[in-house]
């Protein structure tokens, strides 16, 4: 490619615009945290979406067409479902969050306690229409056990026999009782309008 051809002014243009855009951040704007579920919870899901939230994210992608943000494996396009750790981030109010989306089938698991002992605390999600499983309780304990601070988020509440109150019972009875919703829900399944959130 010639020096003066215009593809590496625009090039050169791309770059530049990167670097504006980038920020540094030092260790204490800085957090790790491993999104962690048992399989089926909408996991990668939350990941994208809260990555378009933020604007790091350019586009909202889905694991059914194989385009969320961690989504870069073909097994696991192919598959739609995690089989190993993908990595993201967002900047919020000063920092610089780096979400790990582990997977959560049992048969990996050993990938997501590697994920966890990189995070400085984890969101565990749980779908709304489930329950609380056997792997679910594993990856809690595991976080648990570094003493890591856990957000649980209830997903899918648009889904058909979806019941927070359910979930939240079933958290506090086979996970812990040191646990309090931040959110209030509006309907649920074909009624779900949103929800409210009770820090604003």
């Amino acid at each position: 490619m010639p020096p003066n051809d215009p593809r590496l002014a625009r090039a050169d243009k791309r770059t530049a615009s990167r670097s504006r855009d980038l920020r540094e951040y030092d260790s204490a704007g800085t957090r790790n945290v491993a999104v962690i579920c048992y399989g089926g919870s909408e996991k990668t899901s939350l990941v994208d979406a809260l990555c378009f939230a933020a604007g790091s994210g350019k586009r909202h992608g889905t694991v059914r067409d194989g385009t969320a943000l961690t989504d870069h494996l073909p097994e696991k396009i192919e598959r739609r479902y995690s089989i190993a750790l993908g990595c993201a981030f967002a900047e919020w109010m000063d920092t610089k969050i780096h979400f790990i989306d582990t997977p959560g089938s049992l048969d990996f698991q050993g990938k997501t306690l590697a994920g966890l002992a990189a995070a400085d605390g984890a969101l565990c999600v749980i779908g709304g229409a489930s329950s609380v499983e056997v792997g679910t309780e594993r990856v809690f304990r595991a976080a648990m056990a570094k003493q890591d601070p856990v957000l649980f988020v209830v997903s899918m509440m648009d889904k058909e026999l979806a019941d927070f109150d359910r979930i939240y019972g079933q958290i506090k009875e086979r996970l812990t009782t040191k646990v309090v919703p931040v959110k209030i829900l509006l309907g649920a399944g074909a009624n779900f309008r949103g929800v409210i959130n009770l820090f604003t």
